[in-house]
């Protein structure tokens, strides 16, 4: 039979396939237990029900159904639902083993699990153990038969990873002769139960068409199905777009979508984008203007927040523009208008300031000094200007801007003009003129007649009033009313205090899981410390950072906390709630902490730590 025969029968055999796998699969009849109220599922478990048990080490375990992920606690009641013989709770702390996911990473132990698994009955225990045999892991000897026997034993169980795997081994030869047939009859079979990765092969299959007719109007809608979390799924449609193949062209969203592929390590993904950005001459018209598919890379790549990216696409961008007719002086220097922002959220204050001022200087030149065009460069560099503490400058440039705002009569810039000016005025400490640009904005809204601007304006000047009536109470404050500012977060600071405050809050979650009181004691004991380290630093004239507020809210917490294990009768029922509430402050407040340092900062501790007081 010729190679075009044999794909021919292939593509006739796989459309049997799909009629006869139209009907969806059963789901398990204990997926019902998801359903459940979380009393009523532990009830059952603590009634012996095994299943009930791994139902509520799976809802932890994700962080399901409202509840917060609490991993201790999934291998709590997997390993309770494990003693009782159930193979999905054994596959799962398998996994676990294996990942280094809420228990030490440690093969040996994770091919036990697995083992113990398959023995129970466990499709997809016996699809990992196959794998472990794939790759000779976890203390066994590589046996690629084997490994196919695993992966039969499981899909006739019907678990969908063993159906994939066992289709990728009849389509690549792996521990079995190849058979075009049954792997696409394995995808096909995945696929029924609506799993993504079934779905995903299947859609590889009609698109390289190496055992079927290739058909990439029919691999393109079995990526889609595979759904929008699938990361190959994303590759393989955003190429689909970029180059129009089984599907009408669109570049902006062909490179989106690869773009999310490759920030997911999808290694095809990352190439793809390589040679793009490495044969920027490609260029694609889009709304009536050629621009180069790096532009886009850098447009996407900003709007996912990928900031080094995003620089690095629009400076190779600007470099292009000189080889595009089509692109004008304005386009270019809202690229660099672009490039100048990037560059301000990755903390390139300077760098930004020195574009923005190009900006600055070619709009003026295009539109004129008075143009109301310039509003936004002119918001951005009082922005560079601020984070650089150049106040005075920042104030110069919001004041031009609320004159052009003025002029235009542009009701939203002079709003906004006017709060960013009473905010400086006020950090500066020149109180009075904070009240009187609050006050300004309040009458201009009164006037106009627009509720929600009038609202809007409301709000901000009697949250300045407290401010101001705060400071008053303060006698430090008053004492020193011409340098008092307000407490905003403070970069340098952040940067110092951050590593001693998580250690803390790493200890604070360990004591709390534990229920040490002599531990609680001896970090309320560190706390108060720091607190007092704060407030000596604000006394001083110094200005606080949100990791001393963090401090302070945990305190309480702590203090609570204590409270309730010594069993001296002083702890409420009120405490609870309110710790609950304070610990919401507080991962704020470590969370802005981070971003001050410029780096990744959350809380270790849960909700469910203090409810299990």
């Amino acid at each position: 039979m010729t190679v075009i025969a044999a794909k021919v029968l292939n593509s006739l055999v796989d459309h049997l396939f799909e009629r006869l796998t139209r009907r969806p699969s059963e789901r398990p009849w204990w997926d019902s237990l998801y359903r459940l109220p979380l009393a009523d599922l532990q009830q059952r478990a603590n009634d012996g029900d095994a299943k009930a048990a791994y139902v509520l080490g799976d809802i932890y375990d994700q962080g399901q159904n409202g509840v917060d992920q609490d991993l201790s606690l999934a291998v709590w009641w997997y390993r309770y639902a494990a003693e009782r013989g159930d193979g999905d709770a054994l596959n799962n702390l398998g996994s676990m083993s294996q990942h280094g996911d809420g228990l030490p990473q440690d093969d040996e132990q994770a091919r036990h699990y697995y083992e113990q698994g398959a023995a129970a009955g466990c499709g997809k225990a016996m699809n990992n153990l196959g794998h472990f045999f794939t790759q000779g892991r976890g203390g066994l000897r590589k046996d690629l038969p084997q490994s196919v026997r695993w992966f039969k034993k499981g899909s006739r169980l019907r678990d969908n990873d063993a159906m994939v795997s066992l289709g990728y081994a009849y389509d690549n030869g792996v521990g079995v002769s190849v058979s075009p047939l049954r792997a696409l009859y394995w995808f096909r079979r995945a696929a029924q139960a609506q799993y993504p990765k079934g779905y995903f092969n299947l859609g590889l299959s009609y698109w390289a068409g190496d055992i079927v007719l290739r058909n990439e109007r029919k691999a393109v809608a079995l990526f889609f199905k595979a759904g929008p979390d699938h990361v190959g799924a994303n590759y393989f449609l955003g190429k689909a777009y970029y180059e129009g193949r089984g599907i009408e062209k669109n570049i902006s969203e062909g490179l989106r979508l690869i773009s999310l592929a490759a920030h997911k390590d999808y290694e095809l993904a990352q190439e793809y984008l390589q040679s793009i950005e490495d044969s920027p001459v490609d260029l694609t018209l889009q709304s009536g203007s050629a621009v180069p598919p790096v532009y886009l890379l850098a447009v996407h790549a900003e709007q996912m927040g990928h900031w080094s990216d995003a620089i690095r696409y629009y400076e190779k961008s600007i470099a292009l523009f000189d080889t595009v007719p089509k692109v004008d002086e304005n386009q270019c220097a809202g690229t660099q208008e672009r490039l100048a922002y990037c560059l301000h959220e990755a903390g390139e204050y300077l760098r930004a300031r020195q574009i923005n001022e190009q900006v600055l200087a070619t709009g003026e030149r295009l539109y004129g000094a008075n143009s109301n065009k310039l509003n936004v460069v002119l918001t951005n560099l009082a922005q560079n200007a601020y984070m650089l503490h150049d106040y005075d400058t920042a104030r110069t440039l919001l004041e031009r801007r609320l004159a052009l705002s003025l002029q235009h009569d542009e009701s939203a810039h002079i709003d906004d003009c006017l709060f960013q000016l009473g905010v400086l005025a006020f950090e500066q400490g020149r109180l009075d003129d904070a009240q009187a640009l609050m006050q300004r904005r309040l009458d201009l809204a009164s006037k106009s007649g627009d509720l929600q601007r009038i609202e809007d304006a409301g709000d901000a000047f009697e949250a300045l009033k407290l401010r101001l009536d705060g400071l008053q109470k303060s006698p430090t404050a008053h004492e020193e009313a011409e340098t008092v500012k307000l407490a905003v977060p403070h970069a340098g600071r952040s940067t110092a205090v951050l590593p001693t405050t998580l250690d803390i809050d790493r200890s604070a979650a360990r004591a709390l899981e534990a229920r040490s009181l002599s531990d609680l004691q001896a970090i309320y004991t560190r706390l108060q410390k720091e607190t007092d380290k704060g407030e000596a630093l604000i006394a001083g004239g110094g200005t606080a950072c949100p990791c001393d507020a963090a401090t302070a809210t945990l305190l309480i917490v702590i203090g609570f906390a204590i409270n309730k294990l010594d069993g001296e009768g002083r702890y409420q029922d009120w405490m609870e709630d309110e710790s609950l509430s304070l610990l919401a402050d507080y991962r704020a407040f470590i969370s802005t902490c981070g971003e001050d340092a410029q780096s990744t900062a959350l809380s270790d501790i849960t909700d469910l730590m203090i409810k299990k007081l």
